[in-house]
């Protein structure tokens, strides 16, 4: 199935300007309208997925933070012991994730992070440490965020997850007192 659809197929920039009938010229109005589009994509799956009555497990990432409804319809559709949503905040700071293409707030995190507990949803969230251009100022909210999420909403080391990104000598995180660097 690899290029089944031709050579452009990651982004699909002419599928979602079909479907959004407006030219698609920043790259925020491409994301919601992909955002759109694999909703829907996804709307068809679940519901046909319910009719079997089979209610499978399920690991999902999303790029983004799901909507409530969405988490809802996994709910519906899923074995909940056996459901698992990720998604990756990137970063605590959100300047720097809105430049790495996350359009989340601290806020909207923190209300969903709420909404999956109160629903007892398994989730998992992933940060990466010094994302490129991440300042040591920045690197600090990172490391306050996911201290905060584990010490006010109990997440464990098997909920947040952090990618470590080969260090160059000018890194944010370098300069960050809690934090050992180790070489190999």
């Amino acid at each position: 199935a690899f290029e089944a659809w031709g050579d452009e197929r990651w982004l699909c920039r002419d599928v979602l300007e079909r479907y959004a009938q407006e030219p698609l010229d920043t790259l925020e109005k491409m994301i919601d309208h992909a955002r759109w589009l694999q909703c829907e994509g996804y709307k068809a799956v679940f519901e046909e997925i319910r009719k079997t009555g089979v209610k499978p497990g399920m690991y999902l990432e999303c790029f983004q933070l799901p909507s409530k409804e969405f988490v809802d319809d996994l709910l519906q559709t899923f074995d909940q012991d056996r459901l698992v949503l990720a998604f990756s905040p990137t970063t605590g700071n959100e300047q720097l994730r809105r430049e790495n293409g996350k359009l989340f707030s601290n806020a909207a995190l923190l209300e969903m992070i709420q909404y999956l507990q109160a629903k007892k949803v398994l989730f998992q969230l992933y940060y990466t440490m010094n994302p490129v251009g991440e300042t040591a100022a920045q690197f600090n909210d990172t490391y306050i965020q996911m201290k905060y999420l584990h010490m006010v909403y109990g997440l464990s080391k098997n909920q947040i997850f952090y990618q470590r990104v080969v260090l160059d000598p000018l890194a944010g995180m370098r300069k960050h007192k809690a934090i050992k660097v180790e070489y190999n």
